[in-house]
């Protein structure tokens, strides 16, 4: 049976057919969570005895953090950047809270969290590509891949959706199997849809009509902009006030980036007179040496 049907989410997909599907996504109590725990250290114990006795050779996080360091593509120097620009959205967050500054003031703060968080986002994704390789991170998707087994029930009977691990592992592209596994990570991850219109500089931007619904910089006409202030179309490219593409000095341009003129002057020559293009026909060379039909 379900129970707690208030903290279990139903969703509508479709089957492998494409027929209606609904299912419903339970969420998980002690009992599961301790299970999947479990499944986390036998997996993680596995593999670092396969390291150990000459099988495949996997890193553990502290191992890859090292190797990292040595290569040079995530050193200490990047770790204290990282940290640093957290404190200082902590700090800028802060002040956006508390008020009492001028808005001109508090708009440069919150266009400075966006700058920092992109930045931050930077960091984190040369760092965390490689942490998929990790025994912690593979542990953690078995672990999770548990969960899914567990939590992924039909609403018309409440059986699993999936019978295990190694069923999930095959019908995990079906359209179903992504709506549920997404709905789930949110649940267990924390991810958020919203997360990007519910940060802080964001809240605050569109509270003060600095930006859109979607978070979009806006001007006081509720133009798209940037940073700058230039304006942009809904896909980031600058555009004049007609709407047309321009580069970023405001020259018309086309949807390659080309720059468009409304008229080719002609070439001149160094006193000045224009030059007459000639189109040169291409003549084709016939090899001499091609053999001649054999009657």
């Amino acid at each position: 049976m379900v129970d707690n049907k208030e903290k279990n989410t139903i969703i509508k997909t479709v089957d492998e057919n494409g027929k209606r599907l609904e299912l419903v996504i339970l969420t998980p109590g002690h009992k599961i969570l301790q299970d999947a725990q479990m499944v986390y250290n036998v997996e993680l114990t596995s593999m670092i005895k396969q390291s150990v006795s000459g099988g495949d050779k996997l890193l553990s996080r502290q191992q890859l953090e090292q190797h990292l360091g040595e290569l040079g593509i995530w050193t200490e120097k990047d770790a204290k950047q990282f940290l640093r620009l957290q404190l200082e959205l902590r700090e800028s967050e802060l002040k956006l809270k508390q008020g009492g500054i001028k808005i001109s003031e508090a708009k440069t703060i919150a266009l400075g969290m966006k700058s920092k968080r992109a930045l931050l986002l930077i960091l984190y994704g040369r760092r965390s590509q490689f942490d998929a390789i990790t025994m912690e991170s593979i542990a953690d998707n078995r672990k999770f891949k548990f969960l899914i087994t567990k939590c992924v029930v039909m609403s018309k009977d409440n059986m699993p959706f999936f019978m295990n691990i190694e069923d999930y592992e095959l019908r995990q592209n079906e359209t179903s199997a992504v709506d549920a596994v997404t709905i789930l990570a949110g649940q267990i991850y924390g991810y958020d849809k919203q997360m990007e219109s519910n940060l802080t500089e964001n809240k605050w931007l569109q509270q003060f009509n600095f930006a859109d619904k979607q978070g979009r910089l806006i001007n006081e006409n509720n133009r798209l902009i940037d940073t700058n202030g230039n304006l942009v179309n809904g896909d980031g490219r600058f555009v004049d006030k007609e709407g047309n593409l321009v580069d970023n000095l405001g020259r018309p341009v086309d949807e390659n980036g080309d720059f468009v003129v409304s008229e080719t002057k002609p070439f001149t020559d160094d006193s000045g007179k224009p030059l007459k293009i000639e189109t040169k026909k291409r003549t084709t060379v016939r090899s001499k040496g091609k053999k001649q039909k054999q009657k």
